[in-house]
């Protein structure tokens, strides 16, 4: 008779008594214990495993402070320079943008930490980010630039074909990629209808534009999402047990413990009968970065929106 093998026990850091508080949670703390997981699932890291045992199964935004980081090489040397102003975090928002300093940034962290909220998709660009950029053009297009400054009316017939064309287009010659941001010109003198009529058509012509490219661009589907939360889905995340699924799918997938979904499922405390494929979908949908973000993007601008009604 064959004997049945017996179901590996929980990890000893794993208490479901401390996930309890969860269930209290608004969007910007399950944006931050999202973000977390996220960066997680796809870079692990013992040391910031250990620090969100340490700190709490369920972390809260009042809790974190500066010198108390969350991030594997620590925010507390951006605090100075955000404290600068809007021009400085703007600085530091698009250098995340370009090429991310550090993990935190990259998975939403640290602004999940500082302000609860998702970035705004539309912002003024700071003078320090005009001359980032001017550094990152081309070498023929920089310095032709150089050469003919400031412009007259009897240049550009040896210019560079780059230099002919959009300051966006010039940055992925210089790049050899596309950048998910786009430099545009907003004219406040129209009427915002005319302006929104504007960006549509705009926008359609930029997603054509990536979609011809062609090859791998995980944003889209994010992007082209048109999932809407509820003011319920929160209480619910936390009634099916997702964030004991994502820290025991997590240590399961690392320790190599073999256990399937259903088994962890039953582990966190989510029956496998009882919304288990919710959970799942959830799960996949928060551990990916683009679309983590833009669903609770989608989340604060609906609310902003009812608000104004």
């Amino acid at each position: 008779m064959t004997r049945r093998k017996e179901r590996p026990a929980p990890p000893s850091w794993f208490d479901d008594g401390k996930y309890q508080s969860a269930a209290t949670m608004g969007a910007d703390d399950w944006l931050l214990n999202l973000c977390i997981r996220c960066r997680l699932h796809h870079e692990p890291d013992s040391t910031l495993e250990a620090t969100l045992h340490e700190l709490g199964s369920v972390l809260r935004r009042t809790d974190m402070f500066p010198d108390h980081s969350i991030g594997p090489t620590g925010t507390a040397r951006w605090e100075a320079l955000v404290r600068g102003g809007p021009a400085a975090l703007s600085m530091v928002e698009f250098l995340d943008e370009l090429a991310p300093w550090h993990s935190g940034s990259e998975f939403g962290i640290d602004r999940a930490r500082k302000h609860g909220t998702v970035k705004s998709g539309v912002r003024a660009v700071g003078v320090s980010e005009l001359f980032f950029v001017e550094g990152r053009l081309p070498d023929d297009v920089r310095a032709y630039g150089v050469a003919n400054r400031p412009p007259t009316s009897n240049i550009h017939h040896d210019a560079p074909s780059a230099y002919m064309g959009t300051l966006n287009d010039a940055l992925a010659a210089g790049e050899g990629s596309q950048r998910l941001g786009r430099f545009v010109v907003v004219d406040l003198a129209l009427p915002d209808d005319v302006l929104h009529a504007d960006l549509q058509s705009f926008l359609a012509g930029e997603r054509e534009r990536l979609r011809q490219i062609g090859g791998e661009q995980p944003y889209r589907e994010a992007a082209e999402s048109r999932r809407k939360p509820s003011r319920k889905t929160f209480k619910a995340l936390a009634a099916m047990c997702l964030l004991q699924y994502l820290d025991l799918s997590r240590w399961n997938r690392r320790e190599n413990v073999g256990l399937s979904d259903r088994a962890v499922q039953e582990m966190a405390g989510a029956a496998p009968e009882d919304r288990g494929a919710e959970l799942r979908d959830y799960a996949a949908t928060f551990m990916h970065p683009h679309h983590l973000i833009a669903w609770f993007a989608r989340a604060e601008r609906s609310v902003k929106v009812e608000a104004r009604r």
